[in-house]
């Protein structure tokens, strides 16, 4: 067998992908912590506020991540097609200066029950292994309550 360290990049990632005939969720929503404090977040507002919307270092404030860390993850959720993302118009706020535009993110909401539903599964899959979510109480719902 080869050594994966070895190998280029691309080879890499390649001999570690499994067949696409798996019927596993695509590794766009790998759940991670970080994804799923992510997750919870954006449904919150959602719930809030439909229309509501944030921006990555936002999210990142809001979920004690690093924006290097909220980035990827929130564009792998738009990749998925779970959220939805617009540029801002311009980048001039209220300090008057020329900053970079920001991307704003919302849930996209014909996706809403698909997260809840995956949120749910592997919240039931982490209680029976023992853990819970995080920010969770073990009795707590992926469909609403906690």
């Amino acid at each position: 067998m080869l050594n994966a360290i070895s190998l280029p990049r691309k080879a890499r990632k390649e001999a570690s992908t499994p067949p696409a005939a798996a019927a596993s969720p695509p590794a766009i929503l790998r759940w991670t912590k970080p994804t799923l404090l992510v997750v919870m977040l954006l449904i919150e507002r959602h719930l809030a506020d439909p229309e509501s919307e944030s921006w990555g270092f936002d999210v990142a404030k809001a979920t004690g991540l690093q924006a290097a860390t909220a980035y990827p993850i929130l564009r792998r959720l738009e990749r998925a097609g779970w959220l939805l993302s617009r540029d801002e118009e311009t980048n001039e706020r209220e300090s008057g200066r020329a900053t970079p535009p920001r991307t704003y993110f919302r849930i996209n909401p014909p996706q809403l029950g698909e997260i809840r539903q995956e949120l749910a599964e592997y919240e039931a899959r982490q209680r029976s292994a023992g853990a819970t979510l995080p920010g969770r109480s073990p009795r707590a719902s992926a469909t609403g309550a906690g």
